[in-house]
């Protein structure tokens, strides 16, 4: 059975809009941009607002666990902090698309984004 309230908590645009409407809103400060899956990981890749070695991904479990934090390094890959006391992240470089369609996995959040993104020439992933 689908949990509707989580099922409404990430990025849709048919309800949110553009990328760049809900990231008005959803810019950290107030909220956070919550998204799902690898396809939305990709989007943000390919409209730049991905910084590799500068933008991190949290794992929002939020539900008896830490989160999980991850480095998104130049090959646009996943990177465990493991290294950090109340950061924490699996160890190991992970494939993006293979990592983030798990489905056991919660949302995720983005942060530092490029606040001044341009659309990616070629594909990067």
């Amino acid at each position: 059975m689908k949990n509707l309230f989580f099922d409404r908590c990430w990025y849709n645009p048919e309800r949110d809009g553009t990328l760049k409407e809900y990231l008005t809103v959803h810019n950290g400060l107030s909220c956070f941009p919550l998204f799902k899956g690898y396809a939305q990981f990709k989007m943000l890749v390919d409209e730049g607002y991905i910084l590799p070695e500068f933008t991190s991904i949290r794992l929002m479990w939020n539900t008896g666990r830490d989160d999980e934090h991850f480095i998104v390094n130049e090959q646009f890959q996943l990177e465990g902090c493991d290294g950090l006391i109340h950061h924490a992240g699996r160890p190991g470089i992970f494939d993006p698309e293979e990592f983030l369609e798990r489905k056991e996995l919660p949302p995720w959040e983005a942060q530092h984004l490029n606040p001044y993104p341009e659309k990616r020439k070629q594909q990067s992933l």
